[in-house]
């Protein structure tokens, strides 16, 4: 029996992006950063619109960035009263019988954070970011969709379908089992290949 996977392209709203969206703001000025906020507030109210209409029931969620750890319910909770639009609708569908499933290596997620923080930091202080950490953080990129499609594989069963919340960065879908049928229900915004 083939499991079904529906993969959803997100993009990350300036409540997640936290104190990085100062300095993108700041990078790319403030009209350009008002047409960008426009676009993404689209790209969210179509996965909204997507979530309302899907059914929950027996839906396993898998969301870009949040750990796999036996608090993940909580993050996702906290992350939604904080504004979070991402985690808002993840809590719906929680709230409507979907099962929400740890899916990033924590590990992982540290070390891409202290990359990031590190560029940031050089930004602020007026130098340029470690030209190696563009390097680095494709390889753990790399590493993470490798996690993310093994987690996938572990926990989504024949009887379940999944949907996977993922930045448009990553390409999870190739490294994904072939028994897993993937669907894009939004489009799909690169095309992926399968390795697997």
């Amino acid at each position: 029996m083939t499991r079904s996977l529906s993969i959803i392209p997100i993009v990350h709203t300036e409540a997640d992006l936290g104190q990085l969206a100062d300095h993108l703001r700041a990078q790319i000025g403030e009209e350009a950063w008002a047409d960008k906020q426009r676009a993404v507030a689209e790209i969210w109210r179509r996965i909204a619109q997507w979530c309302d209409e899907a059914d929950a029931g027996g839906l396993r969620i898998y969301q870009d960035g949040l750990p796999h750890d036996p608090n993940a319910a909580r993050i996702v909770a906290d992350l939604a009263a904080k504004g979070s639009l991402n985690h808002r609708i993840l809590k719906g569908l929680m709230d409507r019988g979907a099962e929400l499933v740890g899916t990033e290596d924590p590990e992982l997620l540290l070390r891409e954070y202290e990359i990031a923080k590190a560029a940031a930091e050089a930004i602020d202080a007026g130098r340029r970011p470690d030209p190696r950490d563009a390097q680095r953080s494709a390889t753990l990129l790399e590493r993470r969709d490798q996690y993310i499609a093994r987690r996938i594989d572990e926990t989504l069963e024949e009887t379940n379908r999944g949907v996977l919340f993922i930045g448009m960065l990553h390409d999870v879908a190739p490294k994904l089992p072939a028994d897993i049928e993937t669907v894009f229900p939004l489009g799909n915004p690169a095309p992926q290949r399968r390795t697997a």
